[in-house]
């Protein structure tokens, strides 16, 4: 039972009383005070939470991670490396990456996966299919055949024969009593053949052992400055020699190749333009997913392309886009150097007709001082210049289900 205070009645008892509480309260204030001045001595777990964010939480970093294609696999290839640059495995500098940043925390089982793999026939740990579908979302913005929504069928073996229809069974009207006339549909096949895709990417090692935490966005550079710009030239303008794939020229039935109307105008592009996409309407094409391809520079001559008043013709559209209603995309990787010194390319084609033939495997090895031949083909040593050198290799084969859902406009001035 709470003891109740008794309020005394005389002068001299409330003075006592009052200069108790008056004590009582000075003396809660110090203690106060001093807490306030005393630094609290935080765990490793409080540090870790302060920097990546409280466990079951997201933080803005990992946020954004989610929004970062080939974050993932990029981070899982910088710890290959930064393992091997510190001598450590693989597993135990994940987990010590981990314990320090809650991020790495999902790429530990992808790491003792691959690890319990063992090293793959090219050598070098496999990337588990989770991780392969990031390193494909990487590349597709970069990559015009799968920005489009090329079909990529998985092909394990690397070898794949499927057959194809060529002309279809027909179809008439008869009489009474009358015999019709039995036809059967014309077969082709096509044959996927994976062809090696090997990327070479040296790293200096001061930079791993002094900048931990840019590694892994170093590696996701690279690997869209090497892999898919390469892979964006082999679908666009392989020719199927080197041990490369066929790309889209090369594809392309020779019909379906045209030249550009003499000089350009805007009549004379508008007649283009619907030259292309009578060859694809009169083909049948399923226009799935219909696209443009060009370079750059005749993106900018179409957005500045004016009409007899001076109006922009295609600005407008192509701002949201779109050209003639369909999805273009640009790449450096179409030339504009061609025959006769300044002309280019145009392709039109139904992307859902454009097959990759995909292994669904990358393999990664970090090797230190690793030997490698530049861009310039001078033979580097890896051990000299202190750089850890990073071997990618995918595979992966293209085909055109039918050569006439591609329709190129060669010889092409525009904006030269």
């Amino acid at each position: 039972m709470a003891t109740e205070t008794v309020m005394p009645t005389d002068e001299k008892g409330l003075a006592e009383l009052l200069s108790k509480v008056a004590k009582d309260a000075a003396e809660k204030a110090i203690t106060a005070m001093k807490a306030d001045r005393t630094p609290a001595t935080p765990t490793g777990q409080a540090v870790r939470d302060a920097a990546i964010g409280t466990p079951g939480l997201e933080t803005e970093t990992e946020m954004r991670d989610e929004k970062n294609p080939g974050i993932r696999v990029s981070r899982f290839i910088a710890t290959l490396a930064l393992a091997n640059v510190h001598q450590r495995t693989p597993v135990e500098y994940a987990k010590h990456l981990a314990s320090h940043d809650r991020r790495y925390s999902e790429i530990v089982p992808h790491i003792e996966k691959a690890m319990s793999a063992g090293v793959g026939s090219e050598g070098g740990y496999g990337v588990p299919t989770p991780l392969y579908a990031d390193f494909i979302d990487l590349l597709r913005p970069r990559v015009v055949c799968r920005a489009a929504g090329a079909t990529v069928i998985p092909v394990p073996s690397g070898v794949l024969n499927m057959g194809r229809m060529d002309s279809g069974a027909t179809a008439t009207y008869v009489g009474e009593n009358v015999v019709g006339n039995a036809s059967q549909p014309a077969l082709g096949q096509l044959q996927f053949s994976a062809k090696k895709l090997l990327c070479l990417i040296p790293l200096s090692n001061d930079f791993i052992r002094r900048a931990q935490a840019g590694a892994e966005a170093m590696v996701q550079k690279e690997l869209r400055a090497r892999a898919a710009i390469r892979e964006d030239l082999a679908f666009l303008r392989g020719d199927g020699g080197s041990n490369t794939p066929r790309g889209l020229l090369s594809l392309t039935a020779a019909g379906n190749q045209i030249a550009q109307t003499a000089v350009p105008s805007l009549a004379n592009t508008l007649l283009d333009v619907g030259r292309l996409m009578n060859l694809l309407d009169q083909a049948n094409t399923p226009m799935i997913k219909p696209a443009w391809a060009f370079h750059p520079r005749t993106k900018n001559w179409l957005l500045t392309l004016r009409d007899g008043v001076g109006r922009l013709q295609f600005y407008d559209e192509m701002m949201q886009g779109k050209f003639f209603g369909l999805p273009y995309f640009t790449s450096t990787q179409i030339p504009i150097n061609l025959t006769p010194g300044t002309t280019s390319e145009i392709y039109l084609f139904d992307a859902s007709e454009f097959l990759i033939g995909d292994t669904m495997q990358l393999q990664v090895e970090a090797v230190n001082g690793a030997a490698y031949v530049d861009s310039t083909g001078t033979l580097v040593s890896g051990f000299s210049a202190d750089q850890t050198v990073l071997k990618l290799v995918s595979e992966h084969d293209t085909l055109l289900q039918h050569s006439t859902s591609c329709a190129i406009l060669t010889g092409v001035t525009w904006g030269a």
